[in-house]
């Protein structure tokens, strides 16, 4: 396991490490995305805390990640519901709190 420097939120060039799992939010993913999508096929990209807007997910998909959409409430530190987005959404991928 690797925990990414603070700078990794905005900055994907310094993720130098060959890890085969990320995770980060919606937002984060926005910022780096286009400095590290050429190292995301074959890989696990976990997204989460925050709803997947679709033109983001187009993206992830497109780089040949799998890419893991996870739900789970913000006082704790678990998902309570999560799917595989394997191919690029026409809508924003449901959330429990979208189904509610």
């Amino acid at each position: 396991m690797v925990v990414a420097p603070d700078e990794a939120r905005t900055h994907g060039a310094t993720l130098r490490h060959d890890v085969s799992i990320l995770s980060a939010t919606p937002t984060t993913w926005r910022l780096v995305l286009d400095e590290v999508a050429d190292r995301l096929t074959d890989r696990m990209v976990i997204i989460g805390d925050e709803p997947l807007p679709s033109p983001l997910a187009r993206k992830l998909t497109a780089t040949g990640c799998t890419l893991l959409n996870l739900y789970g409430p913000t006082e704790a530190t678990v998902w309570s519901s999560g799917g595989v987005i394997k191919a690029a959404p026409a809508c924003r991928p449901a959330t429990a709190e979208s189904r509610s």
